[in-house]
């Protein structure tokens, strides 16, 4: 989201969207304005943003909390000041985690889904390797310490990126297999991202592991905000 100083959101701005597995062909360009309503408090109008065109904002030392406030649907998270040229680092490792939904494409029934993971960078060629944990509802049998292999792309100069990983092999995998991010860098330690394939709709975060005692990153607190998993009742009773 790029803002002028003025109040105004530019349409250099972008946006990458995953709707029920429907997942934007490209970036999808948006603009528009904010303002001051109250003791730390701001409204943000957007035009041409996919589902979402009013929400209210809360500055904070970890970013700027967000909340839709509109009747076209229900989204929480937050934002940050992005350094411009940040990026994923060669030879460096990486935590990550993500929840959401998982279509059920390869089940039948959809199902709420958790991963953590670690993988490292490769010193050249944007490649990685790790590890996953997973665990998942209805119907979980959690799995333990998948493999993953993949690649990733350095982010683009609105620091936007891809990430990609298979996750085990034909006997032993995750509910989807693997996933496949975009991701926005925040200042080459933090990494919000979202999963761009029809298969899971996820959200969450990597974050670089043991940044120098030097780094700005060190000492400030950044935490993607995830919104909560909705379920209808009659699924709360089933749990």
């Amino acid at each position: 989201m790029v803002t002028d100083g003025s109040g105004n959101i530019t349409n250099a701005s972008t946006e990458d969207v995953n709707n029920t597995g429907s997942v934007s062909a490209s970036v999808i360009n948006f603009s528009g304005a904010y303002t001051a309503g109250g003791t730390g408090r701001y409204t943000v109008s957007l035009v041409s943003f996919a589902n979402g065109t009013q929400f209210v904002a809360y500055p904070s030392n970890g970013g700027v909390l967000l909340l839709e406030m509109d009747s076209g649907g229900m989204m929480a998270g937050a934002a940050y000041s992005q350094t411009a040229g940040a990026t994923v680092a060669a030879s460096q490792g990486y935590a990550l985690n993500l929840s959401g939904t998982n279509l059920g494409l390869s089940t039948g029934q959809a199902a709420e889904v958790d991963d953590i993971a670690e993988f490292s960078t490769a010193s050249s060629g944007g490649t990685l390797t790790g590890i996953t944990d997973e665990n998942f509802a209805p119907g979980s049998t959690p799995i333990f310490a998948v493999a993953l292999s993949g690649s990733y792309n350095t982010p683009d100069s609105n620091g936007r990126g891809q990430l990609g990983a298979n996750a085990g092999n034909s006997t032993t995998s995750t509910l989807n297999g693997g996933f496949n991010l975009t991701y926005y860098a925040v200042d080459g330690t933090t990494f919000p991202f979202i999963e761009t394939d029809n298969g899971q709709v996820t959200a969450g975060v990597f974050v670089k592991q043991n940044p120098s005692a030097s780094s700005s990153a060190a000492t400030r607190s950044h935490m993607y905000v995830l919104p909560p998993v909705v379920r209808p009742r009659t699924a709360r009773k089933q749990k």
